[in-house]
């Protein structure tokens, strides 16, 4: 049963990372920090990201390249995990 709890924290642990360098490069690219954040979680859940915000995404060439590797990771993150 620790085995479980630990790997459970690690998949934890390595989303929030995935979640946190996608909100940084949204930054570089002159996106606020909640937006970045929110926007960074949508795409990666696949959850929300049909806001107005999402706009500011679509509009600009490299947070439309950060946005399909998080687009391809949350699946890939997912199928992952589910062979744990």
């Amino acid at each position: 049963m620790g085995i479980e709890i630990a790997l459970l924290f690690l998949i934890f642990v390595l989303i929030f990372l995935i979640i946190e360098i996608a909100t940084v490069m949204f930054k570089l690219t002159g996106l606020d920090r909640d937006t970045a954040q929110f926007q960074a979680v949508s795409i990666i859940s696949a959850n929300g990201f049909t806001t107005v915000e999402s706009e500011l995404i679509a509009s600009h060439p490299l947070r439309r390249k950060i946005a399909m590797g998080l687009m391809i990771s949350g699946p890939i993150a997912l199928a992952f995990f589910q062979l744990l």
